[in-house]
C-alpha cells in the first residue's frame, strides 16, 4: 500500500513539459487512456475520476485547447494504470471476510 501511495504522489507531481500539443497527439492519449480504463475496468478496478478526466480531456479538445486536452488525457492514463495495478493486487491479496463464504 505504501508504494502505491508513493507512485500516485509521483503522478501527481509529474509536469508535462515539451512542444504544443497537435491534434494527433491529442486523440492518440485520449485512446490510450480509454484502453488503459477499458483494461482497470475487465478487472473491476476503474476509478470513476479516471473517467472524469478523459470528459474533460476529450472537451478541452473539442474547444481547441490542446495542450490542456493532453495533459489530462495522460493524467487519465496514469490513473487507469494505477487502478488496474491496484486491482490486480487486491485480486491476489485479498479474500472476502468468512461470513461471507458460502456455507
Amino acid at each position: 500500500m505504501k508504494t502505491l501511495l508513493a507512485i500516485i504522489a509521483v503522478v501527481s507531481l509529474s509536469v508535462h513539459t515539451g512542444l504544443a500539443a497537435g491534434d494527433t497527439d491529442v486523440q492518440e492519449a485520449i485512446a490510450a487512456a480509454k484502453a488503459a480504463q477499458k483494461k482497470a475496468d475487465s478487472l473491476q478496478g476503474g476509478w470513476v475520476t479516471t473517467d472524469k478526466l478523459i470528459k474533460q480531456a476529450q472537451e478541452a479538445s473539442a474547444e481547441g485547447q490542446k495542450d490542456t486536452a493532453l495533459r489530462l488525457a495522460r493524467e487519465a492514463q496514469k490513473e487507469a494504470e494505477l487502478a488496474y495495478a491496484q486491482a490486480e493486487h487486491e485480486s491476489k491479496h485479498w479474500s472476502p471476510p468468512p461470513y461471507l463464504l458460502p456455507k
